[in-house]
C-alpha cells in the first residue's frame, strides 16, 4: 500500500528512543525525512545513525529542552531550515516521573506538565504556519491510557495525558479547514526505556520483583504482554498518511 508519504518532512519530539524513535524510523521507512529532538545528545546521534543507515533518508538530530519555549521554536526553525518544509509533527516528548500522591512534590507535577503537555502546545504553535502554507499537515500526539485509567504510582501522568487529549481535539477542530489532521494515540504498557525505569523504581518502593510487576501491569491487557514501540509506530505512520485524511480529532 502506498501511503503517499515519500518526500514529506516530519518533526518528532522525544525522537531519540522509545515510541518517538520507533515512529521516526517508521516514517523514514516510508520515504520521509525526519528531524528528531531530545535532550540527550548521545542518544540522538545513535538514533540518527540507525535511522539513516536503515532507511537511507535524511535525519537531523536537534538537542533541545522542550520545557523552554525558545528551544521548541529553535527545533522547528532548524528543521525547516534544513529540509525546507514541515509536513508532520509527532509529539512524543516525555519525562521519567512517577510517584504516589503522598510522595510527589509540586515541582515534579509542574515539570511533567511543562514538558509533556506544553511542549505539544509550543510545537504545534511553531509548526502549524508551515503546514498552513501547503494546506496539508499531520499532528500526532502521543499521550497514554492514563488519560482514563488510574495508575497509583504515576498519579501525575493521568491529569497531564487528559490535558493533551482535550487539547488535541480542540486543535483538530481549529485547523481542519487548513488540511491539517490532529489525532492522539494512547499507548498502554509499552516496552520503552521510560516504562522499564519506572518499573524499577516501583519495584524498589513496593519491594516486589520486576517480573511480578510486569505481570501485574499486563494482566488486564487482551494480548497479555507488553506492547512493542514498533506496534505503536505502525498506527502513527498510517495516521500521518493520505489514507487517513478522513480521521481527525480522534
Amino acid at each position: 500500500m502506498d501511503l503517499g508519504l515519500k518526500g514529506r518532512v516530519a518533526l518528532v519530539t522525544g525522537g531519540s528512543k522509545g515510541i518517538g524513535r520507533s515512529i521516526a524510523m517508521g516514517l523514514a521507512q516510508e520515504g520521509v525525512d525526519v528531524a528528531i529532538c531530545a535532550r540527550g545528545k548521545e542518544e540522538l546521534e545513535r538514533a540518527t545513525r540507525e535511522i539513516t543507515a536503515s532507511t537511507g533518508r535524511r535525519c537531523l538530530p536537534v538537542s533541545a529542552d522542550l520545557s523552554q519555549e525558545e528551544e521548541c521554536q529553535r527545533f522547528v526553525n532548524e528543521a525547516v531550515r534544513a529540509f525546507g518544509r514541515a509536513d508532520i509533527l509527532v509529539c512524543s516528548a516525555n519525562v521519567p516521573g512517577g510517584g504516589t500522591f503522598f510522595t510527589l512534590p509540586d515541582k515534579e507535577w509542574v515539570n511533567h506538565m511543562n514538558l509533556k503537555f506544553f511542549s505539544v502546545v509550543r510545537a504545534a504553535r511553531a509548526v502549524i504556519p508551515h503546514m498552513q502554507q501547503r494546506k496539508w499537515g499531520r499532528i500526532i500526539i502521543v499521550s497514554g491510557m492514563s488519560t482514563r485509567l488510574v495508575r497509583l504510582f504515576a498519579v501525575d501522568n493521568g491529569p497531564v495525558c487528559a490535558a493533551m487529549t482535550n487539547f488535541g481535539k480542540q486543535l483538530a477542530m481549529q485547523v481542519i479547514s487548513d488540511g491539517i489532521r490532529v489525532n492522539t494515540i494512547h499507548p498502554d504498557a509499552t516496552r520503552t526505556p521510560r516504562r522499564l525505569a519506572r518499573l524499577e523504581r516501583e519495584s524498589q518502593v513496593r519491594g516486589l520483583p520486576l517480573e511480578e510487576l510486569e505481570k501485574e501491569q499486563v494482566g488486564g491487557l487482551p494480548l497479555g504482554r507488553l506492547i512493542e514501540p514498533e506496534e505503536i509506530a505502525h498506527l502513527a505512520v498510517f495516521l500521518c498518511s493520505d489514507k487517513a485524511d478522513a480521521i481527525t480529532g480522534q
